[in-house]
C-alpha cells in the first residue's frame, strides 16, 4: 500500500483512541458505503459534506520513464496504462481532457482497487492515473514522478451520511477523523 495510504489508516487507528483497526476488504467496504447510501437515499434523508478535491495526473517510476520517455500525451502509446475498478472512467476522462480520446497504449492492466493499482506504478509495471493526495509521499521521495502535469483531472470526494447515523458515536468519531484527514491532506 502507498506509504501516503497506510499513514492514513494508522492515523485514524490512532484517532479511536487506540481502538484496534481491523483491515476490511475494500470491496466489502464499498457495499456497506453502497447500501448505505441507498438506504439513505429510500428515505431522501441524506446529508453531504465535501471533503477535497480530488486532483489526478499520469504516475509512473522514474526508472520506468528513463527507459520510454513521456514528452507527450501521444507517448503513453508506448507504455501500459494501470487502471482501477473503483476509478474505472478515470483514463478517458483524462484522455479525452488531454485531447487524446481514441489513444490505444500497449496494453490495459486493470486492478480491483486504485491502491493495488497504485502499488503496480510503484512496482513500474505501468502508469496509474494517480490521486495526487494519494501519492504526495511517493512523490516526495522520488519513489513517483508526473511525467505530464496537464491536463489535471479532478473531482469532488464527498462524505454521505443519514440523518439516523448523525447520532452514533462512532460515526461521529469516523466522521470527524475523516473531515480532518481531507484538510490536512490538502494543504
Amino acid at each position: 500500500m502507498p506509504e501516503q495510504a497506510s499513514h492514513i489508516l494508522s492515523s485514524y487507528d490512532a484517532a479511536l483512541y487506540g481502538l484496534r483497526n481491523y483491515v476490511l476488504m475494500m470491496s466489502s467496504l464499498a457495499d456497506r458505503i453502497l447500501q448505505t447510501a441507498f438506504e439513505a437515499f429510500l428515505t431522501s434523508k441524506l446529508r453531504s459534506t465535501k471533503l477535497m478535491t480530488d486532483r489526478r495526473l499520469p504516475a509512473c517510476t522514474p526508472e520506468l520513464l528513463r527507459a520510454r520517455p513521456i514528452a507527450s500525451v501521444q507517448d503513453l502509446r508506448g507504455h501500459t496504462l494501470l487502471h482501477s475498478a473503483t476509478t474505472s472512467s478515470a483514463w478517458s476522462e483524462w484522455l479525452t481532457l488531454a485531447g487524446a480520446p481514441h489513444l490505444k497504449p500497449v496494453q490495459h492492466m486493470e486492478f480491483e482497487h486504485v491502491h493495488l493499482q497504485l502499488e503496480a506504478a510503484l512496482n513500474g509495471l505501468g502508469i496509474a492515473l494517480a490521486s495526487l493526495p494519494l501519492i504526495q509521499a511517493d512523490l516526495a521521495s522520488g519513489r513517483l514522478i508526473c511525467p505530464i502535469s496537464k491536463p489535471e483531472w479532478s473531482t469532488q470526494n464527498y462524505l454521505l451520511l443519514s440523518e439516523h447515523q448523525e447520532e452514533d458515536a462512532a460515526v461521529r468519531a469516523f466522521r470527524s477523523w475523516i473531515m480532518d484527514t481531507a484538510r490536512a491532506t490538502v494543504r
